[in-house]
């Protein structure tokens, strides 16, 4: 969530969630990868927020282990929620990632993904220069915003015809179409 949503959308959609007796589910994988994080939701609301992170997005994506922060009388609830499809994590997984972050390391992990997200990110912006890109410094992504007359459809089809998989924008949007079409880009090696 931005910054200017969490300070002009966001007291509305308290009062909703709270008028209406329901929960914000606050994904927050990403979160500690920005150099100043924002403020989680569940730190402004905790009463009202069920927050999830993840360690394969911030330390690595073998560490396939999130964390839950919720009330503490909410915890049965969201322990059988997940344990239904799922029945439990790797305890290999849990016990290297407590221990990455018991010892501290898992902090230097952090920073250490954030000097490297920033030169790929400089990399893509270097290679792409004169294109419309948008991503932020420490972000494992980017927006393509395509010139006209392609469609995302299009020049995905002809980015597969030379062997380069991208995705459209339109799979990864789910209330607002995009005012022009463009690619979803991952920074991976």
């Amino acid at each position: 969530m931005s910054e200017r949503r969490l300070e002009t959308q966001w007291p509305i959609e308290v009062e909703i969630a709270r008028s209406k007796g329901i929960y914000v589910i606050e994904d927050d994988a990403y979160g500690c990868l920005m150099e100043v994080p924002l403020p989680t939701i569940s730190s402004l609301v905790p009463e009202l927020t069920i927050r999830f992170t993840s360690l394969s997005k911030s330390l690595g994506p073998g560490l396939r282990i999130g964390y839950v922060e919720s009330l503490s009388s909410l915890t049965s609830q969201i322990s059988e929620a997940i344990r239904a499809p799922t029945w439990m994590a790797s305890p290999l997984a849990a016990e290297v990632g407590s221990q990455l972050i018991l010892s501290g390391r898992a902090e230097k992990l952090v920073v250490d993904n954030r000097v490297e997200l920033g030169q790929r990110n400089q990399a893509l912006i270097d290679e792409l220069k004169g294109f419309n890109l948008v991503t932020k410094a420490f972000s494992p992504h980017a927006w393509l915003l395509l010139p006209a007359p392609w469609t995302a459809s299009q020049f995905c089809a002809w980015t597969e015809s030379v062997e380069f998989k991208v995705s459209a924008s339109d799979a990864f949007n789910i209330n607002r179409p995009r005012k022009r079409p463009c690619l979803f880009l991952e920074m991976v090696e």
